[in-house]
C-alpha cells in the first residue's frame, strides 16, 4: 500500500471508531425496579463513567442490594463501603452482586479483612471467582454489567478485528 492509501485507510478507520464511540447501546434490565434504581443512582452519582454504570447496574440486579445502597456506596465521597459485606442483611445472592460490582468498580477485590490472615483473604478471594458469582439465574445480567463496564473496549475490539479481516463495514 502506498502512503496515500495508508492515510485514507487510517482516516476511514478513525471515522468508524468515532461513530462507534457516539453510539448508544440499549441496556437490558432485570425489572422496572432495577431500571429505576440504576437511573436514580446515576442521577445521584458525581460520575457518569463506565465504572459507575457497571457498579449501579450490578447492585440494582439484586433486591437486597437495592434496599441497602447507602450501606454499600457512599455517594458523598464517591466510594464503596467494604464493611457492608459484614451486615446481617447480606444474602448469598446479594453478596455475589456486591462482589461483582466491587470488582467492576475497582478492577480488584477489596477485602473485608484488615489483618493479614492469609486463609481468610484466600477464602474471600474465591468468592470473587467466576464460578461463585455466576452460579444462579442473575448470571445473564452480570454479563450485561460486564458489557456496560467494557462497552467501548468490546466495540473497538470488534472494529479492529473486522478491519484486520478486510471487512469494511
Amino acid at each position: 500500500m502506498d502512503r496515500n492509501n495508508l492515510v485514507e485507510d487510517f482516516l476511514r478507520k478513525q471515522k468508524k471508531m468515532n461513530e462507534l464511540r457516539a453510539m448508544k447501546d440499549p441496556i437490558y434490565f432485570k425489572s422496572l425496579e432495577h431500571q429505576k434504581f440504576y437511573e436514580a443512582c446515576m442521577n445521584k452519582s458525581k460520575n457518569q463513567d463506565s465504572y459507575h454504570k457497571a457498579l449501579f447496574y450490578t447492585l440494582g440486579i439484586n433486591e437486597e442490594s437495592r434496599k441497602h445502597i447507602d450501606e454499600i456506596f457512599d455517594f458523598e465521597n464517591d466510594s464503596i463501603k467494604i464493611s457492608c459485606l459484614k451486615k446481617e442483611w447480606v444474602t448469598s445472592s446479594s453478596k455475589r452482586a456486591i462482589y461483582l460490582a466491587f470488582n467492576l468498580y475497582t478492577d480488584g477485590f477489596p477485602t473485608i479483612y484488615e489483618d493479614t490472615n492469609k486463609n481468610d483473604i484466600y477464602s474471600e478471594a474465591l468468592e470473587y471467582s467466576v464460578s461463585y458469582i455466576f452460579i444462579d439465574e442473575e448470571g445473564y445480567y452480570f454479563v450485561e454489567a460486564i458489557r456496560l463496564r467494557n462497552f467501548m473496549v468490546c466495540k473497538e475490539y470488534a472494529l479492529i478485528n473486522s478491519s484486520m479481516l478486510g471487512r469494511n463495514d
